[in-house]
C-alpha cells in the first residue's frame, strides 16, 4: 500500500506556513482545497473562522534555531521551494505558533541544564558547563547578626570561582556597602542543611560546589544557600581612625601653639624697638 504524498505548491500568505490551515475558512489544505483568496494577508478585519493567528517576519540571522528548523521542514514538506537564506513574511495559525514557542522554551531550558560529565585522570567525576544559571538564597552575617536573606539569580558563561565571587560581591555591596574580598568568608549549604556549611574559597572548592549545586538544585529540587560572613574589622578600623584623628588634632594644636609663641615673641621685640625710639 503506497502512502499518500503531499503535492508541492507555492506558499500563499493566507495559509499557515507550517500546517497549511486556511486563515479564512479554517480548512486544512494539505490534501484539500478551498475557494478563499489566500493571496491576501489576513488581518483582524478580513478573516472569519480562524480567530487567532500570527504574522511572522522571518529573518534567518535573527530567528531561533529551533524555529528555523521547523520552518525548513515545512518548506521541504510542502514543496514551497523558498530560499530560506532570505527574509520572508509568513502566517502561522495559533496552534503552530504555540507549539513553536513551547519548542523554543524547551530547547533553551535543555541548553541551560546540559552538564557534560568527563572522567578525570584520577577517575573522579568533573563537571564542565559553558553556561550555568544560578538561583541562590543569599544570607549575610555581620557581628553575629544576620541580615534578611534575599533570592538572587544570574547566569555565568564559563563559570569559575573568580567570576562567581565577583558576581556575588555586587549583591553583597548592595546590602552592606563597599566591601573587599579579604573582608568576608564565603560558604554554602542546602537551605535544609544545618551547620556553618562548606567553605568556598578557591577553584577546587568551586568545582565541588558545582557538583553539589547540580545534585541539590537540579536533581533534589532544593534551594542552595550562600552564606557571607563579614569579618569583624569594623571596630578595629574605627579605633584606628579615632587614633589617627586624635594624632592629627594633637599635631594641629602643637603647630598652633608654636605659631602663637613665635607671634608673641615677635610682638615683644616690636614693642621693645618702639619704646627705645621714644626714649631717644
Amino acid at each position: 500500500m503506497s502512502s499518500v504524498s503531499i503535492s508541492p505548491r507555492n506558499y500563499q500568505i493566507g495559509v499557515c506556513f507550517i500546517c497549511q490551515l486556511c486563515m479564512y475558512c479554517g480548512i486544512n489544505l494539505s490534501f484539500d482545497n478551498c475557494n478563499c483568496n489566500k493571496d491576501i494577508k489576513p488581518t483582524k478585519n478580513n478573516h472569519s473562522k480562524v480567530v487567532y493567528f500570527r504574522n511572522l517576519i522571518y529573518k534567518p540571522e535573527q530567528v531561533h534555531e529551533t524555529t528555523k528548523n521547523t520552518l525548513l521542514r515545512s518548506n521541504q514538506t510542502y514543496g514551497y521551494k523558498l530560499d530560506m537564506k532570505l527574509p520572508h513574511n509568513f502566517t502561522l495559525c495559533s496552534a503552530c505558533n504555540s507549539q513553536i514557542n513551547r519548542d523554543v522554551k524547551a530547547a533553551e531550558k535543555e541548553q541551560k541544564n546540559i552538564i557534560v560529565i568527563s572522567p578525570s585522570p584520577t577517575d573522579d567525576t568533573s563537571f564542565q558547563q559553558s553556561q550555568i544559571e544560578f538561583r541562590l538564597r543569599l544570607s549575610i552575617k555581620k557581628n553575629k547578626q544576620s541580615f534578611p536573606s534575599i533570592i538572587i539569580s544570574f547566569t555565568l558563561e564559563d563559570p569559575n570561582f573568580v567570576n562567581f565571587r565577583n558576581k556575588l560581591e555586587m549583591y553583597i555591596c548592595e546590602q552592606v556597602g563597599l566591601i573587599y574580598q579579604n573582608e568576608y568568608n564565603l560558604a554554602y549549604k542546602s537551605s535544609t542543611e544545618s551547620g556553618a556549611g562548606t567553605l568556598l574559597d578557591n577553584e577546587d572548592a568551586f568545582s565541588e560546589f558545582i557538583k553539589d549545586y547540580y545534585q541539590t538544585m537540579i536533581l533534589g529540587n532544593k534551594k542552595v544557600m550562600v552564606i557571607i560572613t563579614l569579618k569583624e574589622l569594623s571596630k578595629k578600623h574605627s579605633r584606628q581612625d579615632e587614633v589617627s584623628e586624635q594624632e592629627e588634632s594633637n599635631d594641629e594644636l602643637e603647630n598652633r601653639t608654636h605659631f602663637i609663641k613665635k607671634l608673641n615673641h615677635y610682638q615683644k621685640n616690636v614693642l621693645k624697638v618702639i619704646y627705645q625710639k621714644n626714649l631717644i
